[in-house]
């Protein structure tokens, strides 16, 4: 899996902030950007930052807090060479099929809309589209399920996947687990994405340095299918950030690396 040149398709999301604040900190950079749904005041505004790097607002556990308040644009700016607008709600639209054929990119990062899912239109270009997933896979498969490895795990995981049309089933490229943040970090917005931005952005690094990664076929793995988590679970999972219940339970031994 190479990176000759890469493709970041990116919907206009807290998360795809993420990614291009933490690929500018770190010096990554790709070919082509795709911004969909485009949002002309956001396109026109003017944001400069300091040298091209954003300081984001601060870290935590050594890793970059996304500044949501910088538009997309600006941060991908940041990135790459070349930004491309399609006006479309959805990632699976002919114009951006059309364009990614275009392109021809050799890899595409890819941070769509929430509830979306790659289609056989965008998989059937034969790219590979690499998608960072908020959970340890396959443990922890679906939706939300960071608020589940918190309670389960005392610990938060990512993965990054080649997308296939199984959901979240696709071959693993990385994965590793993270310390908890603090109590009063945003989980949703914040501290997630930062966490898929900063093992997604590792893999971009080290595909920069020449390192070609074999993919961990998901195949006959079993794991665990999540679903949106119920309020009282999600406030539980909250509680569970203060101090007094960070104590790891003993039974948890997982390698943090790949």
């Amino acid at each position: 899996m190479g990176q000759d040149k890469i493709l970041f398709l990116a919907a206009d999301t807290s998360r795809s902030k993420a990614y291009a604040q933490t690929m500018a900190e770190r010096g990554v950079h790709v070919s082509d950007t795709l911004i969909f749904k485009r949002d002309d005041a956001v396109q026109n505004k003017v944001y400069k930052a300091k040298n091209g790097i954003f300081s984001g607002e601060g870290k935590i556990n050594g890793i970059l807090l996304p500044d949501l308040s910088v538009p997309l644009v600006a941060s991908c700016s940041c990135i790459s060479r070349r930004i491309h607008f399609i006006d479309s709600e959805t990632v699976n639209s002919p114009e951006i099929i059309e364009l990614i054929r275009a392109i021809h990119p050799d890899l595409v990062v890819y941070s769509g809309y929430g509830g979306q899912i790659v289609g056989n239109g965008l998989l059937s270009l034969k790219i590979p589209f690499l998608h960072g997933h908020g959970g340890y896979l396959p443990d922890f498969r679906g939706s939300t399920t960071q608020y589940y490895s918190i309670i389960q795990e005392k610990r938060c995981g990512v993965s990054v996947i080649l997308l296939t049309d199984d959901i979240d089933r696709g071959p693993v490229v990385a994965k590793k687990m993270y310390p908890l943040p603090d109590a009063c970090v945003d989980i949703d917005h914040r501290y997630d994405n930062a966490l898929r931005a900063d093992l997604l952005t590792e893999v971009l690094e080290r595909l920069g340095a020449g390192y070609r990664y074999t993919p961990e076929d998901q195949a006959g793995e079993e794991g665990g299918m999540y679903y949106v988590i119920h309020p009282v679970l999600k406030h539980l999972a909250i509680l569970a950030l203060q101090p007094e219940f960070r104590k790891k339970p003993e039974h948890i031994n997982r390698d943090n690396g790949e």
